[in-house]
């Protein structure tokens, strides 16, 4: 009689377990992992090719302050920053893989080390720099220290023309797309 409940107790200490060890993997990195990935970018990747990613959110906050419009461009040009990119996009917590991939116009590209969509992380925002067919770099940074608000349905180019939302008390500015 006794080895029903040690039994039970037994699949059920094992059922738990499994669930809670389980994959970890957020959908982006197992959806299309596995050979049919027309390419491969590693959101933790600390590669700075273009420039230094904290110069450029230094200059952002920085210009966020000057009443003029900007382009893309001139921001990452005052940062530093090397020419090599066509366009940028910003990918937020929770964005899956097809909707990353039309953003980035890069059809069945795959994204390592995407962010998990768990509520208690920190909310990001990444914003990927790309040129052609290959992202060529990424920032990370807090959603609440944006830096390019309402730019998530599109790509900006470096001729995108950005107006400042200077800082205000506790918070750091950042740039939206002008008007036209």
């Amino acid at each position: 009689m006794m080895r029903k409940p040690t039994t039970m107790a037994a699949c059920l200490l094992t059922a738990f377990l499994a669930a809670a060890c389980g994959s970890s993997t957020s959908p982006l990195q197992s959806d299309g992992m596995a050979g049919d990935c027309t390419g491969v970018f590693d959101f933790n990747s600390k590669a700075e090719p273009l420039g230094s990613s904290q110069n450029l959110v230094n200059t952002v906050y920085n210009r966020s302050a000057s009443p003029d419009v900007i382009t893309l461009q001139d921001l990452t040009t005052a940062a530093g920053w090397a020419d090599g990119w066509d366009r940028m996009i910003v990918a937020g917590q929770g964005i899956s893989r097809d909707v990353l991939n039309t953003r980035a116009d890069l059809p069945g590209y795959c994204w390592e080390n995407f962010p998990s969509t768990n509520p208690t992380d920190h909310p990001y925002d990444w914003y990927i720099f790309i040129e052609g067919q290959t992202p060529k770099q990424v920032l990370k940074v807090l959603r609440s220290d944006g830096l390019f608000q309402r730019a998530k349905e599109g790509a900006l180019t470096p001729e995108t023309r950005l107006s400042p939302i200077p800082p205000k008390v506790g918070d750091r500015g950042y740039f939206v797309p002008a008007e036209q």
